[in-house]
């Protein structure tokens, strides 16, 4: 069975800056790199070495984007939303939920259209016992 690792949006310079190749440091056989929506966004653009690593590397490692299900927000445009509809989204379990509404993300929305801490309260709680995003 593979081992399921989410990675943070902000490991990308770090695995760029070291010349890593995640497909040799996590190989396929043995594990399911997954990131979240929230990651999705956190993703630098602008610097040309570093988008052409990230994007070369999604694709090489097969890494998927894991969401929860959930309904779209109106507030927010499409490329926007957070939640995956169906066959797209994952179940999140009672404890995953509560958590998630116990905490708050501030009211501050950055340059990456997130407000702050909100990727990290998507991350904390993720469930990587399963191969799956």
């Amino acid at each position: 069975m593979k081992n399921g690792v989410f990675i943070d949006g902000n490991v990308w310079n770090f695995v760029f800056d070291r010349k890593l190749d995640l497909a040799i440091e996590l190989p396929a056989d043995e594990f399911s790199i997954c990131h979240t929506r929230e990651a999705e966004f956190e993703i630098p653009v602008g610097k040309l070495e570093l988008d052409v690593f990230i994007t070369s590397t999604l694709a090489r490692c097969n890494i998927q984007t894991g969401s929860y299900l959930g309904f779209a927000d109106d507030s927010k445009p499409a490329d926007e939303q957070r939640f995956g509809g169906f066959d797209v989204g994952r179940f999140a379990s009672d404890e995953q939920i509560a958590f998630i509404a116990s905490e708050k993300a501030s009211s501050v929305v950055r340059p990456t259209k997130l407000q702050k801490r909100e990727a990290d309260i998507s991350l904390w709680r993720r469930d990587c016992s399963t191969p799956s995003c």
